[in-house]
């Protein structure tokens, strides 16, 4: 079986070049290709990158594109996605690292099945934080109610990286990430959870996520992440919404979870601009509120709660402060 590694890079050159060694080092006897991706890195990553792949002489085919411009970690992984050859992809990102073993423990449970994926437990380098966690024991997982369960129940993380993903699974289902989007991965896990009908465990660490203090997630601002996840919210609820999701306890609960954050950063931002971020930001979400409530999904409080999202801009704005102001409420 052949597995198509997918490496975005951008301003990596500290890293790149044992992330690359790791590949190498891989114990896989099936076929691997090395797809690395730069996104127009101003730095000498290339340069290292084009020296090792000059000097390695090993099985594994590694294969450098470039962008023309600078487009994002998403669009770097969507080309990786479009160039791959393989049956599986994997997303390993340019500054984490593998052990020696990890596609091989990854792609043992598919000589007895074609999961649409299979997730790896991870170790963290560099960091004392803790991370989301891996909580589900090896083994399958074979009905799509049982997959969005224990993802929206925290039991798998929603990090893109360390999942072998089936390839015509991600393809079919337009799998892709959004382009220009912060923290994308947490849609697209959703997506994923919300489409995967079947997946399988390895409850081993396959990845090395190594934490970096210039991290993306330690300088996003308040006004960006209410973009992201207004975003998020948006995309989440359509997603859901086509495959007929949108009134299932677990996905609806993980929709007003996104849009909560979102209005949670947006009373955070300074208060100038609170009103302008509200109105770039929020977007309607068109939930029957009579069916929630018939379902049990909404209390009569959160109906009044909801009543600010079926009004229009600037009046739900203020619909929104006065709850808050009266219910002391923090989002």
């Amino acid at each position: 079986m052949k597995i198509s590694i997918i490496i975005p890079v951008y301003n990596v050159e500290p890293y790149i070049e044992d992330c690359l060694l790791s590949v190498a080092a891989q114990t896989y006897n099936g076929e691997i290709e090395c797809i690395i991706v730069d996104d127009c890195t101003p730095d000498n990553s290339c340069t290292i990158i084009e020296r090792f792949i000059e000097q390695y002489n090993g099985p594994i085919g590694f294969k450098l594109l470039h962008h023309t411009k600078n487009r994002g970690l998403s669009a770097a992984r969507n080309t990786g996605i479009d160039a791959a050859t393989g049956e599986y992809i994997y997303f390993l990102d340019s500054d984490d690292e593998l052990p020696h073993n990890a596609i091989d423990m990854l792609a043992a449970p598919l000589q007895d099945y074609n999961y649409d994926f299979v997730i790896g437990d991870y170790e963290t380098i560099g960091s004392e934080k803790e991370f989301p966690p891996l909580k589900l024991n090896d083994g399958p997982i074979l009905n799509g109610k049982d997959i969005r369960t224990t993802y929206f129940a925290s039991q798998w993380y929603m990090m893109a990286w360390n999942k072998l993903c089936n390839l015509k699974f991600v393809r079919k289902n337009v799998l892709y990430f959004k382009e220009g989007l912060i923290n994308e991965d947490n849609l697209w896990s959703f997506q994923l959870a919300c489409t995967a009908q079947s997946m399988y465990v390895v409850k081993k660490n396959a990845y090395k996520y190594k934490v970096r203090d210039t991290s993306i997630m330690g300088t996003i601002d308040c006004g960006k992440a209410a973009d992201a996840f207004a975003t998020i919210t948006h995309e989440a609820y359509h997603w859901a919404k086509c495959r007929n999701l949108i009134y299932e306890k677990e996905v609806f609960n993980k929709i007003q979870f996104y849009h909560f954050f979102t209005l949670s950063r947006i009373f955070v931002a300074h208060k100038e601009v609170q009103k302008k971020i509200y109105l770039k930001c929020y977007k309607r979400l068109r939930f029957d509120i009579w069916t929630l409530y018939k379902k049990g999904l909404l209390t009569l409080s959160s109906v009044i709660r909801e009543l600010y999202s079926y009004l229009p801009g600037v009046l739900g704005y203020w619909y929104l402060c006065l709850y808050r102001k009266i219910r002391k409420s923090h989002f």
